[in-house]
């Protein structure tokens, strides 16, 4: 998010004035709490997100994968700035642009589940010989159940790479967290301004 910029009259009393003037000449306190302060708000924000499209199409339980990802979010502040820290293995940037998955060092495949049994769980779980590879055209990959009730069927499509498109709803809004910020700004003012 940009700086924001914010104009504060106050008439009258010229000790609150002064009062007012010193603690926006130190602005830690404040940043800290408006890090705080967004932070609790962009966490709860990621935490009800009801976006689980994948899980729905295969008929599969969420992995709660964004109560995960919001644990993950931090603040921090010092006179500077106050910064909301999103790590990269959230996926959350994906609401600011789009990416491309590729395969980890040393393999060859990214592998998507194909069915709810698979999905949030990766090949590997399953153990060495509960799948065989198939291809189809020399194009398209797939990892086929072996045995069991599924013996046949794709539990995992194989990508060599997979684009991620941007999704915006991921974050709270750049106009939402402005108005927040104001919101915060002029609480912090009014707690100054109320001090003896």
């Amino acid at each position: 998010m940009p700086g924001l910029n914010i104009e504060i009259k106050i008439d009258g009393d010229v000790e609150l004035v002064q009062r007012v003037r010193t603690a926006l000449i130190n602005r830690e306190p404040l940043h800290k709490r408006l890090a705080e302060h967004h932070e609790g708000f962009t966490k709860e924000y990621v935490s009800n997100l009801d976006q689980h499209k994948t899980a729905n199409r295969l008929g599969a339980k969420s992995t709660r994968h964004h109560k995960k990802a919001a644990r993950s979010i931090e603040s921090e502040a010092d006179a500077e700035a106050a910064t909301l820290r999103i790590p990269r293995a959230t996926g959350l940037g994906r609401a600011f642009y789009d990416f491309e998955l590729v395969p980890g060092a040393g393999k060859k495949f990214l592998t998507i589940p194909a069915m709810a049994e698979t999905y949030g769980k990766r090949a590997g779980e399953f153990g060495q010989d509960a799948f065989r590879f198939v291809s189809f055209a020399k194009k398209h990959f797939a990892l086929l159940w072996k045995d069991g009730p599924n013996k046949g069927k794709v539990a995992y499509w194989l990508k060599k790479k997979v684009k991620i498109s941007q999704d915006r709803s991921l974050m709270p809004s750049e106009e939402v967290m402005i108005k927040l910020s104001r919101r915060m700004i002029n609480s912090y003012v009014q707690d100054v301004a109320a001090r003896p």
